[in-house]
């Protein structure tokens, strides 16, 4: 649980005088938009900062280069030796890797077999 947050209507009263701000003109940041570095022009009007051009979220850097690549070269293998389990994540907490989850698994499936040998054993019996 978060901390407990109180509304000080003094300090609120003692930031507007000081700041010439409401708490919501802060916040909302429309205020300062013209105080940015990036938004002051220079002499001739420019903007002082220069703007990078960042690539598009979809866009791929040019320092990867798939040309010569082959789409699902090891799908194959990978699906017929895989069966994938998403755990939880307390479960995931219990275990570090791979290896202890499988151990605990082939442990769990020992004693689920040999519960079911017994009682398959019974019933015939009877």
């Amino acid at each position: 649980m978060g901390p407990i947050l109180r509304w000080d209507s003094v300090k609120a009263r003692a930031n507007l005088r000081k700041h010439g701000v409401t708490f919501e003109e802060g916040a909302s940041g429309r205020r300062f938009e013209s105080l940015t570095r990036d938004s002051q022009p220079d002499v001739k009007g420019k903007c002082m900062r220069k703007v990078r051009s960042k690539p598009e979220p979809d866009e791929m850097l040019p320092e990867y280069d798939f040309s010569g690549g082959v789409r699902g070269k090891y799908a194959s293998r990978f699906a017929k030796d895989t069966i994938m389990v998403v755990l939880d994540p307390d479960v995931a907490e219990v275990f570090p890797d791979p290896n202890s989850a499988n151990k605990a698994l082939r442990a769990l499936g020992n004693i689920i077999r040999d519960r079911t040998r017994k009682i398959g054993g019974r019933r015939s019996a009877g």
